[in-house]
Parts: structure tokens; sequence; C-alpha cells
């Protein structure tokens, strides 16, 4: 069905998730590009320090998955991304009226998840270089896919201030500051209505 745009409802709705993925996902290469061309030497010379000592840069060329686990398994793990992606975009779709929170997720996630799959298929690794503390390096990617999966968990938990289902203000108005069992249709199953 066409709204006032023209455009069939499931276009418009994917128009945003869309914007935030293709922006990010390029941010994310470039990033990365820059860091392969400017960064001298080999993968885990010293980290190039910026202001302090606990954040800096460091070009490291990572085989595996996350800290590096299952190097080697590239190919498993740019299927398992595109099946994660796929997943993502199947609930997105699915929801009568997605939040800007559940929006801004998916795009998240989908650019994180693609930027790495793509350095896996073009280059045979993935190319971290945010080096921070003790921690493992990681890249925009890797940023990008940790906040979509925690905003996509909040707002998939039934969580009303995440799914926008009711206000503090509604709640105020109510007396009781609970929400109905009917408000988040897990609830209501469960209440036998």
């Amino acid at each position: 069905m066409a709204g006032a745009s023209g455009r069939p409802r499931w276009v418009r709705r994917s128009l945003a998730p869309l914007a935030i993925a293709v922006t990010v996902l390029v941010v994310d290469q470039v990033s990365k590009l820059l860091i392969r061309d400017w960064l001298p030497g080999r993968p885990g010379d010293p980290v190039v320090g910026l202001p302090g000592d606990w954040i800096g840069l460091q070009y490291v060329e990572n085989r595996g998955a996350a800290f590096g686990v299952l190097a080697g398994a590239g190919g498993l793990l740019t299927g398992v991304a595109l099946v994660v992606v796929a997943a993502a975009v199947i609930v997105y779709a699915r929801i009568p009226a997605p939040s800007r929170w559940l929006t801004l997720g998916l795009g998240l996630l989908a650019s994180g998840a693609i930027g790495n799959a793509l350095d896996r298929l073009l280059l045979g690794y993935v190319v971290d270089f945010i080096a921070v503390g003790p921690w493992p390096r990681f890249n925009v990617a890797d940023s990008a896919i940790t906040v979509g999966v925690l905003l996509l968990a909040w707002r998939l938990s039934g969580d009303e201030y995440a799914t926008g289902s009711r206000t503090s203000a509604d709640r105020a108005a109510s007396g009781t500051g609970e929400r109905p069992a009917d408000d988040h249709p897990t609830t209501a199953r469960t209440n036998g209505k």
C-alpha cells in the first residue's frame, strides 16, 4: 500500500535504517583505509598514543571474531554475519511501528556486520585499530555492532520506554505508576488475556 509520498510502506520504513547503515559503513571503511595507509609499520607495532595514555591507535589484522577467537574461520564468520543481518531485517519488517531506537539499532548492527564482512571478503582479515586501555583492539564496525545489539535488545525487551508504549506522564496520570498487563503482548499472553 502506497502512502502520501507515493512509495510503498516498506520502502519508506527501509529508508532510515538503510541511511544509517550506509553512513556508518562508509565511515568504517574510510577509517580502515586511512589507518592502513597512515599507520606506519606492521600489525602489532606500538600504539600511537592520543592525548593521555589510555586511548590510541594500533593497526591490527584480526583473522578471527571478536577478541581474535575463531582465527581462520573467516568464511563462517561472514556467513553468520549475513544471517544475523537478514534475521534482524525480518524482525524489523514484522514490527508494525518500529521505534526510532529499533531503527537506529538495526542500521548500526547491519553496517557493522557488513563492514567487517567486507574486510574478510576483500582482505582476508578485519582491520582493527582503536586501542583503549588493556582491551583488545576494535574498529568502527565493532562499535556499531555493540551499540546496535544493545539498542535492539533494549527495544525488543518490552521495556515501555524503549517501545514508546507509555510515557512517564501516562504513568503519573494512572496513579499506580505501573503498566497495564495488556501494554505488551508477551505480558498479555502470560496473564491469560
